[in-house]
């Protein structure tokens, strides 16, 4: 269904006439899958923003009638346009996306970015240009923004073989090796200064690293447990969990945390725990204890080290490490298993030095793992080096893939973790992330 969202909240005898066959047409479909399509959206942040003086919205009325027309008939997808920039939202059932342009941006909205604005004052940030593919499957509608950077065929050369990545998104890719662990707020909030014809500043939602993770078929996120405590970022992470990306909530857990009340107050919310050793490789016998009543009330669980100190060759003052060590594995695996206590994954540091293959050797080579059944194998890409980075990702998820796919000595799937996978200052991927998908994500 498409909708004129330009004759919205007026008098004229067609937008009550639209109003009365929208209502009609989609009673006429129920049990349908059904989409809509307009040009304006019904609001950018919440439902509830201001509409008297905003450009960029559809004012009440007839903003009420469509969200509830949206949830009332279970409409499956509604897509708008209008603002040049890409944001994504759930109305009750219905997934809302505003789409991007292919060949501007909106200047007021890179203010979302702790950055400079992009060439033009903020008109022309390629990398965010392109266009949507929907592609319609039996268990749902896969969203994929096809990145042009404002290219078109006619500058291309004639023998060019350019040609357009579809990379898969996380609903189809349950068995994805792919996560990252969140640096920075899945997303933020900010008002864009008042431009013309805009008569109010307007408050904005950065969407940007939701949509890249989607973009990625990213199988998890790691975050904070502190996020959840947001009800702002809670909602955003739910979102993701729509999507099929598993919430992975770390937290560093000492004699102070009450890691009980800690997963109850959060219970429907969470994947996974992970839960982050501070200052030692292996658990106290009271934290053991702790684990196998979460495991036998069956709470899926991780298990993580963050130790100062660590020496990193070319860094002058030592780095906190992050997972465990790949040696010590066996050992953390022995101490769980005494204590009748399964981890369905633990955290391990991949070292960027060397081959990421050298690096999954010792593991793959070594004896079967018994309380440990999945491995998430942490990689940060230094972010100075885009060759380089795509290297290191590249192989990296080849090897862990190999390894599960041969004879890898872990019972459950191996994930890899890459971190700086996004400029974090205008929210752009970076170029060498999308190569990891000629390994197995395109679709």
């Amino acid at each position: 269904m498409v909708l004129n969202s330009q004759i919205m909240n007026t008098d004229l005898p067609e937008a009550d006439a639209q109003r009365r066959w929208a209502q009609q047409d989609l009673a006429d479909h129920s049990g349908r899958r059904l989409v809509v399509m307009l040009h304006l959206p019904p609001y950018l942040d919440v439902p509830g923003e201001p509409g008297l003086g905003h450009y960029d919205n559809i004012a009440e009325p007839d903003r009420s009638w469509l969200t509830e027309l949206m949830s009332g008939h279970e409409v499956e997808l509604l897509l708008a346009a209008h603002v040049h920039f890409r944001f994504f939202d759930r109305i009750g059932p219905t997934r809302f996306l505003v789409l991007g342009s292919t060949s501007f941006t909106r200047p007021g909205f890179c203010h979302l970015f702790n950055s400079a604005p992009p060439p033009d004052h903020g008109r022309d940030d390629a990398p965010k240009l392109g266009f949507l593919l929907a592609r319609v499957r039996d268990e749902g509608i896969d969203l994929h923004w096809l990145r042009t950077a404002g290219r078109t065929p006619d500058e291309r050369s004639p023998d060019s073989r350019w040609q357009r990545l579809v990379t898969r998104t996380p609903a189809t890719l349950p068995g994805s090796p792919l996560g990252f662990t969140l640096a920075h707020p899945l997303s933020t909030r900010t008002e864009i200064p008042r431009a013309w014809p805009s008569a109010i500043r307007q408050r904005v939602r950065n969407d940007y690293p939701t949509l890249a993770c989607l973009e990625l078929g990213a199988r998890a996120v790691r975050v904070p447990a502190g996020d959840l405590e947001d009800l702002f970022l809670a909602g955003r992470l739910e979102i993701l969990r729509n999507e099929r990306v598993d919430i992975i909530a770390t937290a560093l857990w000492d004699e102070t945390l009450a890691v009980k009340d800690l997963v109850e107050r959060h219970e429907g919310m969470v994947d996974t725990w992970e839960w982050q050793l501070p200052g030692m490789d292996l658990p106290t016998t009271s934290q053991l204890d702790v684990l196998r009543q979460l495991q036998d009330a069956g709470v899926s669980q991780s298990l993580s080290a963050v130790v100062p100190g660590e020496q990193v060759p070319g860094k002058q003052h030592p780095r906190t490490r992050t997972g465990f060590r790949i040696e010590g594995l066996e050992e953390l695996d022995r101490t769980l298993a005494q204590a009748d206590v399964g981890l369905d994954r633990v955290a391990c540091r991949l070292a960027l030095s060397g081959s990421p293959v050298d690096a999954l050797r010792g593991i793959r080579g070594g004896t079967g793992l018994e309380a440990i059944r999945g491995v998430d194998w942490q990689l940060e890409l230094d972010g100075h080096d885009d060759l380089e980075s795509a290297r290191w990702a590249v192989m990296s998820l080849l090897a862990s893939r190999g390894g599960l796919m041969s004879r890898g000595c872990l019972s459950g799937p191996w994930s890899i973790w890459i971190g700086r996978w996004m400029s974090a200052t205008v929210c752009s991927i970076r170029s060498a992330i999308p190569v990891r998908c000629s390994t197995r994500w395109v679709a």
